[in-house]
């Protein structure tokens, strides 16, 4: 079994509807799963609406780029797209930033937005 955790966001006008779905996804498909309150930031870009986010700490029997290509999976079954990415809307995104504590996304693991969640669930 391992553990990760992952960074969780959406910019869309129902973001906090998509994070409380993205929650109940991985409750449904993972175990032991921890999520972080909901919260909201400014688009690293600059651009676009705020996001919201979340950060949840999950156990799986999969490895690293199972859990990735899981993540990756839900994301376009809600409705993210490249075009959609580059117009600056994000229904969901699913990062796995750990896996049992090694950093995966060393850029991503170091921003304020995912720093805030994690710190909260994971220390």
């Amino acid at each position: 079994m391992n553990r990760f955790v992952l960074s969780i966001g959406s910019n869309t006008a129902d973001k906090t509807e998509r994070l409380n779905q993205a929650g109940k996804w991985l409750a449904d498909s993972f175990s032991e799963v921890l999520c972080s309150e909901i919260y909201t930031s400014a688009p690293v870009s600059g651009i676009g609406p705020d996001y919201a986010n979340m950060v949840a700490e999950v156990s799986a029997d999969v490895d690293a780029a199972l859990m990735a290509a899981l993540a990756k999976e839900y994301e376009r079954q809600c409705g993210r797209t490249s075009d959609s990415k580059v117009r600056g809307c994000v229904p969901i995104d699913v990062d796995v930033v750990m896996c049992n504590g090694v950093i995966l996304r060393p850029a991503e693991y170091s921003r304020a937005y995912f720093r805030r969640g994690f710190d909260a669930i994971c220390q």
